[in-house]
């Protein structure tokens, strides 16, 4: 999967900690303005998960915010991030992150349910451990997928998703509030990679890890990224830093007041 979902996930948790709501979270602004059509569609629907029994737009209330995946049985990439997933909903489930999947191709032409993609799409959650609720096409939810070009699509959104507006009013406040919340995230980042003793070395490590637009495949090939930056570390190094990396840029998104977010939203947003 994008890693970047990853890190990003974490850290808006830790940023409605200041007051910011964490809506779509996306990494430039026509991502984010795509989720902020996405909050309107989202906010009113009614499906069934794998074993029939009924969802809604409250699944989204109780819980900060919401990671929806959207994928395919007859996609590669997506079962291969389906256990990364899991083990990724299971490690914030007490953090008020959930993931929510919507598989797109269990109906039919006529949009009826196919017994046996259902029962293919429930195996291959069960093989893969992604135990995290998987619900069907169904009323509200076409609508999204006709925006959705390829599988495997990743959209974040909040609790707020639900609770109705004014939708053109919801659309921009969701962009804005994703633009702020990207703000913040890359404030964090460039204060620990100047402020830190160690943040050139973090940064790095995280650049390779989650934020590089050439994803490396695997651990192996980020060592090898990060001997290019002059970096030389064993495998088993490489992922203790990692988790340093990440507990260091935590703190420092931790550490935001509500008033200090405020500030610094305002001075990077200026009216």
């Amino acid at each position: 999967m994008n890693k970047f979902l990853i890190l990003i996930a974490a850290l808006c948790l830790l940023l409605t900690a200041c007051g910011q709501a964490a809506p779509e979270a996306s990494p430039d602004a026509a991502a984010a303005s795509d989720a902020a059509q996405t909050a309107g569609i989202l906010s009113n629907f009614s499906t069934t998960d794998l074993d029939g029994n009924s969802v809604d737009q409250s699944v989204f209330a109780d819980h900060k915010l919401t990671m929806v995946n959207i994928w395919a049985t007859f996609c590669g990439p997506c079962v291969s991030e389906m256990p990364e997933l899991g083990t990724l909903a299971s490690e914030y489930a007490d953090k008020g992150l959930q993931i929510v999947g919507l598989v797109s191709d269990v109906t039919d032409s006529d949009g009826n349910l196919d017994e046996k993609q259902l029962s293919l799409a429930r195996d291959i959650v069960a093989e893969t451990g992604a135990n995290y609720t998987h619900v069907v096409p169904g009323e509200g939810l076409y609508g999204l997928l006709s925006q959705v070009s390829g599988v495997p699509t990743t959209l974040f959104v909040d609790s707020e998703v639900n609770k109705g507006g004014n939708r053109l009013e919801n659309y921009a406040h969701a962009l804005e509030r994703s633009k702020k919340m990207m703000q913040i995230i890359d404030t964090a980042i460039d204060l620990m990679r100047r402020k830190h003793k160690k943040g050139e070395f973090y940064y790095w490590i995280l650049y390779y890890a989650y934020l590089s637009p050439q994803q490396c495949e695997n651990a192996g090939a980020i060592l090898q990224a990060l001997e290019s930056k002059g970096i030389s570390i064993s495998l088993r190094t490489y992922y203790v830093h990692r988790d340093e990396a990440i507990e260091v840029l935590s703190s420092i998104l931790w550490g935001y007041t509500s008033q200090d977010c405020e500030k610094i939203t305002n001075l990077l947003t200026p009216d």
